[in-house]
């Protein structure tokens, strides 16, 4: 019996460790081919110079209007698009973030509206924007 017992407890041992190493090692798709790194992509911060000097003005003066409105952390611009005298920029402060609808008014940008989330073409006509030029915005 004491046999029987003896071998029971090792079994099971060994059935644990079998299981312990089984859950302590990632699957094959979670990890990267041997020599390659997992890439993980961010969205590219616009709130130092961007592409281009239009869309840098368009980043600066979403970064002024989203400071204006308070808090603690630095906005970031990750997108801008622009089309004739209006732009659309996505940011991000910490966590959250939005789009700012931008117009161009005497070569100086200014925020129309700017909220959470992402806008639609009834709030981009809604503000002024032309149809088709709001069409054009909402286009990735």
């Amino acid at each position: 019996m004491k046999q029987v017992l003896r071998s029971l407890a090792w079994i099971s041992v060994g059935w644990v460790l079998v299981m312990g190493l089984g859950l302590s090692h990632p699957s094959t798709a979670q990890t990267p081919p041997e020599g390659q790194k997992k890439e993980v992509k961010q969205p590219r911060p616009v709130s130092s110079p961007a592409s281009s000097g239009m869309d840098n003005r368009v980043a600066q003066a979403t970064i002024r209007h989203i400071k204006n409105a308070g808090g603690k952390r630095q906005p970031q611009v990750t997108r801008t698009k622009i089309v004739g005298n209006y732009a659309i920029a996505n940011w991000m402060r910490g966590e959250s973030g939005g789009q700012a609808l931008l117009q161009q008014t005497n070569n100086d940008w200014s925020v129309l509206q700017s909220g959470g989330g992402a806008m639609n073409r009834a709030v981009l006509t809604g503000a002024g924007v032309p149809p088709d030029q709001a069409e054009q915005l909402l286009r990735r």
